[in-house]
């Protein structure tokens, strides 16, 4: 039993070093350890086999909806991870449709010309590596999720403003409705969002086009059942939310760690420069497995979501021990990914760890979960893949970047990881 003060005291210490003090916890309590919270019995479980439990969820004795409902429900109602059971399942049957090849294939196509004139521009001044990325994956997430061609003028302004605060207010501490707390600006924000998209949906239904907000009006489950109106702007808004937020926070860790590691960034380099000017189609996108390994290096040191929460609804044991309904169980990605039992020097950054030959990441199923797992695993994840292989391959082919010695990036890992300086780099032309 962790005697902290509820809430206050560990949360304190868990914004200052969460991994740390999760991995100071499982030595004083091993790897299942209650501490207190105010109304509920909070249980966090430190393992890959409690990942794959608690994640995988067999015969639905947790609850995604009430794990995540007191961060997420005041900013992203209707988001499908905060689902459970046959809702879940149904929901993500008719989404699944936009996440298909055939629709992989025409983000793609849509978003590589977007890539080229965007980060062509770049070179230069000394800038926020994590600034540049978040226009530009939220320009992306537009031109290729609601409103192609229209990417020129979402990077910034009230909508670039509203995720921000909505995602903010996820784990603020304060939660009232009092301007200007985090909170209430967030849940300003999350109102904005849903206007925004509602007014969008009409012509989406009249004239849809080959867009992700366009696929959600349409899309259809073996039933012929649809989406309502409130479901497709509900999801659409999540989504957004996911896209343009998980893939900035991987692409400012690789970005970091490529200025780090010299040696790998001229090694990605030049397989970039290698595969000639065009840019890459779907194809050669899934085929870029030493990139890839050096995403997947990224998302083990830094993942984008350190700890997933579950409320236990039916009675189901961990570990020897049995949780009753209504513990909230939480599960850390963060702590799994260092794990030394798992990992070899798990703080080293070593993207060959992922190949075929060594595939540490195999030695159990749950220990790599940045996009968690089970029937809740991201239904973007392959998207996201892609997305940040194509910005990848566009700064490695027209920049090299490095730090300054012993620079080290401070960083917060809640609500969603990210540099809390903003990653200053100067990119400089090949």
């Amino acid at each position: 039993m962790d005697d902290s003060w509820p809430i206050i005291g560990r949360t304190l210490e868990a914004r200052r070093d969460l991994l740390g003090m999760l991995q100071r916890q499982e030595r004083r309590f091993g790897p299942v350890y209650q501490q207190r919270v105010p109304s509920m019995r909070l249980v966090t479980a430190l393992s890959a086999d409690a990942n794959e439990l608690v994640l995988r969820n067999k015969d639905d004795v947790l609850s995604s909806r009430l794990g995540w409902t007191r961060f997420i429900d005041h900013v992203f109602p209707g988001a499908i991870m905060g689902m459970d059971g046959d809702q879940h399942r149904r929901q993500r049957r008719i989404m699944q449709a936009a996440f298909r090849t055939a629709a992989l294939k025409d983000y793609v196509a849509r978003m590589s010309p977007l890539l080229v004139a965007r980060v062509a521009t770049w070179r230069g001044r000394q800038r926020s590596a994590y600034a540049l990325l978040k226009r530009l994956t939220l320009d992306v997430a537009t031109d290729v999720f609601v409103r192609p061609g229209q990417a020129a003028r979402a990077g910034h302004g009230p909508l670039n403003r509203a995720f921000v605060d909505a995602v903010e207010a996820s784990i603020a501490i304060l939660r009232y409705d009092v301007w200007p707390l985090p909170y209430a600006r967030g849940v300003r924000g999350a109102a904005y969002l849903q206007r925004h998209f509602r007014a969008l949906l009409p012509d989406k239904r009249r004239e849809p086009g080959d867009d992700l907000f366009s696929q959600l009006a349409l899309a259809r489950d073996e039933d012929g059942e649809a989406f309502t109106d409130e479901e497709v702007v509900h999801h659409l808004a999540f989504l957004m939310m996911a896209a343009h937020d998980t893939s900035t926070s991987t692409l400012t860790t690789l970005v970091y760690l490529l200025g780090k590691h010299p040696e790998h960034q001229a090694r990605l380099r030049a397989e970039a420069l290698a595969l000639g000017d065009a840019p890459p189609e779907f194809a050669a996108l899934e085929g870029m497995t030493t990139l890839e390994r050096a995403i997947s290096e990224a998302l083990r040191l830094y993942p984008p979501l350190p700890l997933m929460p579950r409320v236990v609804v039916k009675p189901f044991a961990l570990h020897g021990y049995r949780f009753d309904p209504g513990t909230l169980v939480a599960v850390s990605p963060l702590f799994t990914h260092y794990d030394e039992r798992l990992w070899l020097n798990p703080y080293r950054f070593d993207p060959d760890r992922f190949a075929p030959a060594r595939a540490e990441h195999q030695r159990h199923r749950y220990q790599w979960v940045p996009f968690g797992g089970g029937p809740h695993r991201c239904i973007g994840s392959r998207f996201a893949m892609l997305e940040i292989k194509a910005i990848l391959h566009q700064l490695l082919r027209r920049f090299r970047w490095s730090l300054p010695a012993r620079y080290e990036m401070p960083y917060q890992l809640m609500p969603i990881a990210k540099p809390r300086d903003g990653l200053p780099i100067e990119f400089t032309a090949v």
